[in-house]
């Protein structure tokens, strides 16, 4: 899977997704203009590109409702926490999380303290 990570999300979390097996993970910053592109052009990219979206961004969760996927978004819904306590956060569900991405039928993944909720198309 490839991945694109949101600006409002930290840089690090590319090189932790590369590192459960992500044949790619690129933070939004490293595209061209990527810190000031709209949501829109965001979509656009990584449906072109086959990417995951990787968010804190409820916008995306409309796109998605809107245009449903590709491209597939993963919404991290953790509330205003450490780049840490995200990233055990996200530990804990990794393999339900991918189980759940690695599904043609899913369009959008929340991702909560409590719970993963699954969307499929």
């Amino acid at each position: 899977m490839k991945f694109l990570v949101d600006a409002q999300l930290p840089p690090r979390l590319t090189r932790w997704l590369t590192e459960r097996g992500a044949e790619r993970a690129i933070h939004v910053g490293e595209l061209a203009n990527g810190l000031t592109l709209p949501d829109r052009e965001v979509w656009q990219v990584a449906k072109g590109e086959g990417w995951i979206i990787v968010t804190k961004d409820a916008d995306f969760l409309d796109l998605s409702t809107i245009y449903g996927s590709p491209p597939k978004v993963l919404l991290v819904r953790y509330g205003n926490c450490s780049t840490r306590t995200m990233l055990d956060r996200l530990v804990a569900v990794w393999l339900e999380l991918n189980t759940h991405l690695e599904k043609e039928d899913t369009r959008l993944v929340i991702a909560t303290p409590d719970t993963l909720e699954i969307h499929r198309r």
